[in-house]
């Protein structure tokens, strides 16, 4: 037996991860599946040296975007759309969201999940509910930008 507080798993055929094998999801923790391609690798390098909270400003420009009180979302805005934030497929947390789609059918949250452009097939697929997935991959490389001109105009500045 073994534990564990987080699970990161390279997966390149994401047809695998289906109904069958339950959508490969371990316990409650943490299970994040990343197709391991040069871009996705990028990606991993660019969201390290970034606030993934700035991303999600970038998003929800004019909005407060604010802790959320909902276990099953990271963030809210101040009009309670609630925001999940996921570059790369969390089984975890996707297995919550449709436990809580599945307990409370009445509910209507407004509920976004932001990830890469090639996941939003596979979240489609294993979520009970239809739900709005807004695609980051260009948000993610602008925050980058964003970031490395601000460094460079202050290293000028020193």
């Amino acid at each position: 037996m073994f534990t564990y507080k987080n699970v990161m798993v390279f997966w390149e055929n994401f047809n695998l991860i289906n109904k069958r094998n339950g959508y490969f999801v371990i316990g409650d923790k943490l299970v994040i599946i990343i197709n391991p391609t040069e871009e996705n690798l990028k990606i991993m390098k660019m969201l390290n040296d970034i606030d993934i909270y700035d991303v999600i400003q970038e998003v929800y420009k004019g909005k407060e975007v604010l802790l959320s009180n909902w276990d099953k979302a990271d963030y809210v805005t101040d009009d309670k759309q609630y925001i999940i934030s996921m570059p790369f497929i969390d089984t975890a947390k996707l297995h919550k969201l449709n436990i809580a789609y599945k307990d409370n059918k009445e509910t209507s949250r407004k509920i976004d999940i932001l990830t890469l452009k090639e996941n939003k097939k596979k979240i489609d697929e294993i979520l009970a509910k239809k739900t709005n997935i807004i695609e980051i991959d260009d948000i993610i490389v602008k925050v980058k930008n964003q970031i490395s001109c601000f460094n460079k105009y202050m290293n000028r500045c020193k």
